[in-house]
């Protein structure tokens, strides 16, 4: 899966348990449970858990404004 953007929306992910993994340009960030990672209007990004992860990930996924606005990223830009 690639990176995608969200043209009008900012997009938060809470995560509950586990480790997310969220890919960018600027590099991979490791979330830890009870951290939190944002992504801003415009600002390529995927959230995963490895394939090799020890367990699973739990996570709440916060958008707002509440709209259907992904959209994927080109990595040429």
């Amino acid at each position: 899966m690639a990176c995608h953007v969200h043209e009008t929306q900012e997009e938060a992910f809470l995560v509950l348990s586990g480790t997310l993994h969220v890919e960018t340009p600027a590099g991979e960030c490791v979330v830890s449970a009870g951290s939190m990672f944002a992504a801003q209007l415009d600002s390529p990004h995927r959230a995963y858990n490895p394939d090799d992860a020890e367990g699973s990930v739990s996570v709440v996924a916060i958008g707002a404004p509440s709209v259907d606005d992904v959209a994927p990223s080109d990595p040429a830009e």
